[in-house]
């Protein structure tokens, strides 16, 4: 299932998003299927406006599928030319895989408040049923198992916010990768500028 296609996780979205009072869930129905859009596609279409707002343009990459993977080299025996294609190539992955990862983590802050706000509400409604039927109040841990089984949206929530944490995980770690790539490369030349060195 698609993060941008999942529906909101219970009754309610949260009443402090963009500022926005809670929306009933058929009410949520009837605006997505009028829009043609999801809540989080929703959310997401009002942050790309205000990022289009302040005036920034984005850093769009043009990706060769078929390129070969980079090869670790000694960087201190390139030539300075050589030196300049790969910070060029090693600064341009970085400042495009912070673009991307700043994507993904908006992804995931919306799922992660879609479900929290989900989950909350099933903890108040599985409480109130047990006040009635006369049973002891139970502490979350015990109720959150019941809660994700009782509701397959919350599930389904759930499930992809792990899928997305784990993307966040692979992109900040392949950032992080061209950032010290980037930073060994940077320092060459900046010793070799210091020193007056032609190679």
């Amino acid at each position: 299932m698609s993060i941008d296609s999942i529906p909101p996780p219970l009754d309610s979205l949260s009443p402090t998003l963009f500022g926005r009072s809670i929306i009933g869930r058929k009410q949520v129905l009837v605006k997505e299927k009028e829009t043609g859009k999801t809540w989080a596609q929703d959310i997401l279409a009002k942050v790309n406006k205000y990022i289009e707002d302040v005036s920034v343009p984005d850093i769009i990459m043009k990706i060769d599928k078929n390129k070969k993977d980079i090869l670790v080299v000694d960087y201190s025996k390139l030539t300075n030319d050589q030196l300049e294609e790969y910070l060029a190539l090693f600064g341009g992955y970085k400042s495009y895989l912070e673009s991307q990862l700043s994507l993904i983590e908006a992804k995931r802050g919306i799922l992660e408040a879609g479900f929290e706000e989900g989950l909350n509400k099933m903890y108040y409604t599985i409480s109130q049923r047990d006040q009635e039927l006369g049973g002891k109040k139970r502490v979350k841990e015990t109720i959150r198992g019941e809660a994700l089984s009782m509701n397959k949206p919350l599930k389904n929530t759930k499930q992809d916010l792990i899928e997305v944490e784990a993307i966040c995980v692979r992109m900040r770690g392949l950032r992080d990768a061209y950032t010290s790539a980037f930073s060994v490369v940077s320092r060459i030349v900046t010793l070799r500028t210091s020193r007056g060195d032609q190679v």
